[in-house]
């Protein structure tokens, strides 16, 4: 689940995309932060604390991102 939600960012993001706006696109940034949440709580769940903390990186930084972009 979480990996697809993170396919699904990851090509609104190549669709966004043209030769004159190459920025973030905000739900990209969005559903990517989802993704990785869903697999932080999948691997807490499962016994995988290291595995989730490192998946938490993975959520921070596009909420740092999209907090920085949105100002």
């Amino acid at each position: 689940m979480g990996l697809t939600v993170i396919v699904i960012s990851w090509l609104l993001q190549y669709l966004s995309i043209t030769p004159k706006k190459q920025d973030f696109n905000p739900l990209f940034l969005m559903f990517y932060a989802i993704g990785t949440a869903v697999l932080a709580w999948i691997s807490y769940i499962s016994g995988s604390p290291l595995t989730a903390l490192l998946n938490l990186g993975a959520f921070i930084l596009p909420i740092a991102i999209l907090l920085k972009i949105k100002k």
